[in-house]
């Protein structure tokens, strides 16, 4: 189950939001009893690069043993 606020991780791309598989966003809305959130990916400058909606089967919670990497965007230029 994922709440408001979690920080999570795609599991898969998302190309109509130039989301990439292992891209951290923030679950900003959990509806229909959780089998549909609503997700927001920020860039580093704190600029929202997409609001999406998936299914849980897609993201992922972080955890400890997470890595964490960075890519470029050039959508958010």
């Amino acid at each position: 189950m994922y709440n408001e606020l979690d920080v999570i991780f795609l599991k898969e791309d998302l190309p109509q939001h130039s989301l990439k598989k292992g891209d951290i966003v923030t679950v900003v809305a959990v509806y229909a009893a959780g089998n549909l959130l609503e997700i927001e990916f920020i860039a580093f400058s704190g600029k929202t690069i997409a609001i999406a909606s998936v299914e849980p089967k897609q993201i992922s919670l972080l955890n400890l043993n997470s890595v964490i990497s960075v890519r470029g965007n050039e959508s958010a230029a």
